[in-house]
């Protein structure tokens, strides 16, 4: 009898959590994926990657144009040695950009951080690569977070992201499917395209 009752129990138990997780997954509500030409000034909004504390709320990004350059060729144009990056990556896909703040007032405390934002292909992903960002921004000294004034004129940046043909894809697949600059992931996932 006491077997009975506790067999009951456990399926009454393994019942209600499956309920209960069913519940919670079918309450969430899925981003929105919002797509922008090459060269539209995207305005940010109240969206956010990873808290809704990071209020970005007011800047403005504009892909203005991307490259897609041998890792030897864009250190050596930068003055530095090739065994700066790993040897795995042989391409970085750079991409300018210019960064307005048109109305937010949290200058000097919040912003945007550029390690935030990736490039995004059909089935890929393409992080940054610090090293070459510095050499990119000089004036930036490597600082990926950032807070700008109020202004109209904004300033430009070089995102600069790891392409490994030999561990991840091929450069035919990122020509053929040109990747996207995500510049926020929720409620609204924003993508601007590159080409």
């Amino acid at each position: 009898m006491k077997k009975k009752v506790f067999i009951i129990v456990i399926i009454l138990l393994s019942a209600l959590c499956i309920f209960r997780i069913y519940k919670v997954n079918s309450g969430l509500k899925k981003e929105i994926v919002q797509v922008y030409p090459k060269g539209e000034a995207v305005q940010v909004g109240k969206n956010f990657f990873k808290s809704s504390i990071e209020d970005m709320d007011g800047y403005e990004v504009t892909v203005i144009d991307s490259e897609i350059i041998p890792t030897n060729k864009f250190l050596e144009s930068h003055g530095e040695d090739p065994s700066v990056i790993d040897s795995d990556f042989d391409y970085i896909y750079s991409i300018r950009i210019l960064v307005k703040n048109k109305y937010n007032q949290f200058m000097g405390e919040k912003g945007i951080d550029f390690r935030e934002y990736v490039l995004q292909g059909t089935d890929y992903m393409l992080t940054m690569d610090s090293i070459a960002y510095k050499l990119a921004n000089i004036k930036m000294d490597g600082q990926t977070k950032m807070s700008l004034n109020i202004d109209d004129v904004g300033m430009e940046f070089t995102l600069t992201y790891d392409i490994s043909t030999e561990l991840y894809t091929s450069l035919e697949k990122i020509e053929q499917d040109p990747p996207k600059l995500v510049i926020c992931q929720y409620p609204e996932k924003k993508m601007l395209m590159t080409k």
